[in-house]
């Protein structure tokens, strides 16, 4: 039985009670990983349903967002691991929150100016991150990179629900993110992105 209605939100719900890395039996994820990386669980997911079941407005919201976890482009997914391979780094070996946050921060590219600099191999020193005069969207996502990296509610449910001030890319990002954050770097689908490195 789920509080919630539609299928998307059901598949969180569903996610909320797993375990994760939990395998279903007679699979595996390499033969289950379609179905893995469709599945969405962030803590940002449950405090919105907890907060809001029956909330009509942000079940309709959620309907429309493509919420595979995946890089935003081709130039996101290079500004994340040329950074990753400058600091002789694999997603692997470093802590998931520090993953999360360095998968936001270099999502949109004038963040990641601001931000890299204060980015070392151990740590993101948000204190030191000089913002200045930011687009909503910049500050919803330097918001979010903080709260991966610290677990510490910097983005309210009402933010959340605002399409004026978050809009679904940035909603789906954020995601990947905190899916990041709870299950490691391995649940985002990279396939397109290198595939096109390949073949290069």
């Amino acid at each position: 039985m789920y509080f919630t209605e539609t299928p998307n939100l059901q598949r969180i719900e569903q996610m909320m009670i797993s375990i994760p890395y939990q395998i279903p039996r007679s699979s595996c994820f390499r033969c289950n990983g379609q179905n893995y990386h469709d599945q969405i669980t962030t803590k940002l997911a449950m405090q919105i349903l907890l907060d809001s079941f029956g909330s009509r407005k942000l079940e309709k919201r959620m309907k429309g967002i493509d919420m595979k976890p995946q890089f935003t482009s081709k130039q996101h997914y290079d500004r994340f691991t040329g950074f990753l391979k400058s600091m002789t780094l694999s997603p692997a070996h470093c802590s998931r929150n520090y993953v999360a946050a360095v998968f936001l921060l270099s999502s949109n590219s004038n963040l990641w100016e601001k931000a890299k600099p204060h980015i070392n191999r151990a740590a993101v020193d948000f204190d030191k991150i000089k913002l200045g005069s930011v687009t909503t969207t910049i500050y919803t996502i330097f918001k979010a990179a903080k709260e991966v990296y610290t677990d510490k509610a910097e983005i309210s449910v009402s933010e959340f629900c605002d399409c004026l001030l978050i809009n679904d890319r940035t909603i789906s990002n954020i995601f990947t993110a905190m899916l990041i954050e709870n299950h490691g770097y391995r649940i985002v689908d990279t396939s397109m992105f290198e595939k096109k490195a390949k073949a290069v």
